[in-house]
């Protein structure tokens, strides 16, 4: 199936708003964390560490390229802050080993299903995030998370089929994935629909 193609700018503005920082978060120095919590499970993500790993640990390294995977059992917090010079991207910063790494689109590919992993920060693009809130229309009440390298959404991996509307399973990694086109991809709005929670 070709990647359904979505000109945000086509859509009119009294349907779609693209949010600045969520409530949670504020400017400044000591910005506060988050949990992103999948909307329809009300699960967190989390980092799947290594056996024996945590971030506290004398070599936070050993959490590089770590999956983030969806939890109802373990969370982990996050901060945003903003990219300078993207127009609004944010990266997103694990709150462990001193908010030194960040959400990232394993090796900057832009193919559906590549892993969503754990890895330094550098502002990238492919660390780089873009927050879109519908609060009109067929998608109300739905916020994702877009990718900026690859033009897709932050998904969690569901073996459900399309046609069947299923929640995502415990411990499902998460990846990028085609953005929802319009409210027929109700199982897509499932994988891809996020909340803040502090």
């Amino acid at each position: 199936m070709s990647k359904p193609k979505v000109c945000l700018n086509a859509i009119s503005a009294s349907f779609l708003f693209f949010a600045g920082l969520p409530p949670a978060f504020t400017d400044g120095n000591h910005q506060p964390t988050t949990w992103i919590t999948n909307k329809w499970r009300g699960w967190p993500i989390m980092v799947d560490e290594p056996r024996g790993c945590a971030y506290n640990l004398g070599d936070p390294s050993c959490v590089l390229g770590s999956r983030i995977r969806l939890s109802r059992s373990n969370y982990d917090s996050f901060i945003f802050e903003d990219v300078p010079g993207t127009g609004g991207a944010k990266q997103i910063k694990w709150f462990g080993a001193n908010n030194t790494f960040c959400l990232d689109v394993a090796r900057g590919l832009t193919t559906r299903g590549t892993p969503v992993i754990l890895w330094g920060c550098h502002g990238g693009p492919n660390q780089q995030w873009r927050i879109e809130s519908y609060y009109k229309g067929p998608n109300e009440g739905i916020t994702r998370l877009v990718s900026v390298s690859a033009g897709k959404c932050l998904d969690v991996h569901n073996p459900a089929s399309v046609a069947r509307a299923v929640l995502p399973p415990d411990n499902a990694p998460l990846q990028i994935w085609d953005c929802f086109p319009d409210q027929s991809y109700v199982h897509w709005r499932i994988n891809q629909s996020w909340e803040f929670k502090w």
